[in-house]
């Protein structure tokens, strides 16, 4: 048998397709050509561990997932007052399922993404309540909440106080600088 090629520590297989080989045969096959693969007994299985696991790119995949935040919390910013904008439509507007859309911010965010989508409305009401002049119920209907109470008990859960004593709070702070 003559040996296949050797580049960057892998052997080149050429399978004809005449003669094909059961996927899971072919896994294993390349498991046992890679020089960094051995066996561990435990209970009677036998497990694959990888001594000199590949080396990955966390920089391109925390690139890739920042890229992904920027792009929903500008897309959010720029839709915070319409009324479509729920699980749903960001999902559509990202060509993404439902399903798919979720499990993604769950993993960037650590929070659901109802929970995310409204922690990014209370901070634009939080932004709107020290650098603009509109009311609290104006504040509120911009950022899609009917209600004055829930809106209110909402934004104390995150910044611990009532928006009108945050406005009045952190704007004489602003002030001062």
């Amino acid at each position: 048998m003559i040996n296949p090629p050797l580049i960057n520590n892998f052997h080149i297989i050429h399978i004809d397709l005449e003669n094909i080989i059961p996927i899971s045969f072919f896994i294993v096959l390349i498991l046992f050509t890679r020089r960094h693969v051995c066996f561990k007994k435990k209970a009677n299985l036998k497990e694959v561990i990888d001594v000199k696991p590949v080396r990955s790119l966390p920089n391109l995949q925390t690139a890739i997932d920042n890229s992904f935040l920027k792009k929903l919390n500008e897309f959010i910013y720029q839709n915070v007052d319409n009324e479509k904008l729920n699980v749903t439509f960001l999902a559509a507007n990202f060509s993404m399922t439902q399903r798919t859309f979720l499990r993604k911010v769950k993993k960037e965010t650590g929070l659901t993404a109802v929970s995310y989508l409204k922690h990014i409305r209370l901070e634009y009401a939080a932004e709107l309540l020290l650098r603009s002049d509109y009311s609290i119920t104006e504040i509120m209907n911009k950022v899609m909440y009917n209600n004055l109470s829930y809106f209110s008990s909402e934004f104390k859960k995150i910044y611990s106080l009532s928006p009108k004593k945050y406005r009045e709070k952190f704007r004489k702070i602003e002030c001062v600088k």
